[in-house]
């Protein structure tokens, strides 16, 4: 419709006029920024659809006529290439987007480590786009309205219509072609769009208006795409870049052979507020570095994905787990202070002889912070880190450089604490340490610690 389209919106049209219109007529109601609408028409039969594509025309959209209905990879390639704006937009025939679901999108695949953006699909969408619940970055989009820059494209390439030569899984496997050309995958929470799901390829596989026989065809459909995508992928790939929901391990610590009920009470409003399960575990009586080692190693070597740690005397929100998740970072721990005066922050820097410097004293409520060493109270890391160390301990013919425990948090020799140690060895390793200082984690007990305001109490008694 613009002379100087800022983005290309490409839909595929086969048939279905009644659905396609209304998608087309959201988009002339709500796009504000200058665009081109591209319909590419997969050799339609229906005279009405004929027509209407005629209309859309007249109206000023561009038509491309293919003359058969190859593969949904064909379709997008072919309208793409007659567009050349610097953003591209794949919108489904039966989606309706709503007001400002254009600037959203292009707004979050302007960043240039961004490589493809979804929009938030209300009914009928797969993975992170359909699931507000779901944290962290997605591992695929599905194309119902997807947005990337040109240049990503170019970079990326066309999608493959020699593997995907039909109408399933394609859009899995360029999200994972962007994501290992060095983007990053993002759902663009301001760009809300309705979607039908699959009104025509179901109208399509319908024999006879026959529905549980065009349910079974899509099943196999399905299947038959989503072999080659494991053919293609691996299935090591497959697995990892499948999976919506992380793989948690809770572990908590305790001293004794009881457990505090206000833990308890904290871990089962976790289990509810979650959103998505995870295991629990507890170690009893163990040095407390033995103990966090050997959580690391059992996460790591069960397939968990990330590993909640919590202090038998840690408090939290229920909502802990998710808000951590959330910063998808490596190591990422909840702001604690010392129980015992003189109340510190449980987060330093590094002096210069590499010992421990000065707690990082009024930075409560500054957001997430990078840090040198902190304590890990209430901490969550992703299992990677621990496989980095495991590396980092081999002999160069893939022995041990340790014999029994691996050290990630020192040994009975260390002249520091557990926590101090594992913060090191992070540093070793070049991996970030971040302090979420929204997320305060006091202790249960009569003396609370929870923020620093109690701090501030104590040392104006001190003072006294």
């Amino acid at each position: 419709m613009a002379r100087d389209p800022l983005l290309d919106i490409v839909i595929l049209i086969h048939d279905h006029a009644d659905w396609a219109d209304l998608c087309v007529r959201s988009v002339e109601h709500f796009t504000k920024n200058p665009y081109r609408l591209i319909l590419v028409d997969m050799a339609s039969q229906e005279q009405v659809t004929k027509d209407w594509l005629d209309d859309c025309e007249d109206r000023g959209h561009t038509v491309v006529r293919l003359p058969d209905n190859r593969s949904f990879s064909h379709g997008v390639n072919a309208g793409v290439e007659v567009g050349s704006a610097k953003f591209i937009c794949v919108l489904n025939d039966d989606a309706i987007v709503t007001e400002g679901w254009d600037g959203a999108l292009m707004q979050e695949a302007s960043a240039k480590h961004v490589g493809l953006v979804g929009s938030r699909v209300i009914g009928s969408a797969a993975g992170h786009m359909g699931n507000p619940a779901l944290v962290g970055k997605p591992p695929y989009l599905v194309f119902v309205s997807v947005c990337l820059r040109r240049n990503v494209w170019d970079a990326v390439g066309a999608l493959d219509e020699q593997t995907f030569d039909g109408f399933s899984s394609e859009d899995l496997d360029y999200s994972w072609r962007v994501l290992k050309a060095g983007y990053e995958l993002k759902v663009a929470e301001r760009s809300i769009v309705m979607h039908a799901g699959s009104r025509t390829l179901a109208k399509t596989m319908a024999v006879g208006g026959d529905a549980l026989a065009a349910q079974q065809a899509m099943h196999r459909n399905n299947e038959k795409y989503n072999a080659r995508l494991l053919d293609k992928w691996g299935k090591d790939w497959v697995t990892e870049h499948a999976k919506l929901e992380p793989k948690v391990l809770v572990m908590s610590y305790h001293p004794n052979e009881w457990t505090r009920v206000e833990f308890m009470d904290a871990l089962n409003g976790l289990k509810k507020a979650g959103g998505f399960p995870y295991v629990h575990g507890t170690t009893m009586r163990a040095a407390i570095h033995i103990a966090r080692q050997t959580a690391c190693d059992f996460a790591l070597d069960n397939g968990f994905d990330y590993l909640l740690q919590l202090d038998d005397d840690a408090t939290f929100p229920p909502d802990v787990l998710r808000r951590l998740l959330a910063h998808n970072k490596p190591v990422v721990t909840a702001l604690a202070y010392q129980r015992k005066p003189p109340h510190w922050p449980c987060v330093f820097e590094v002096g210069d002889d590499g010992m421990l410097g000065r707690p990082l004293e009024g930075i409560e409520h500054t957001g997430l912070r990078k840090v040198d060493v902190s304590g890990y109270h209430c901490s969550l890391l992703n299992t990677r880190v621990i496989k980095t160390m495991r590396e980092g301990l081999k002999n160069p013919d893939g022995t041990e450089r340790v014999k029994g425990t691996r050290q990630y948090f020192g040994g009975f020799e260390n002249k520091v604490g557990e926590d101090f140690a594992f913060s090191l060895n992070l540093k070793k390793y070049e991996i970030p340490l971040y302090c979420d200082t929204e997320l305060i984690s006091g202790h249960i007990g009569s003396s609370i610690v929870v923020d620093e305001a109690y701090k501030r109490s104590y040392e104006a008694q001190v003072r006294r």
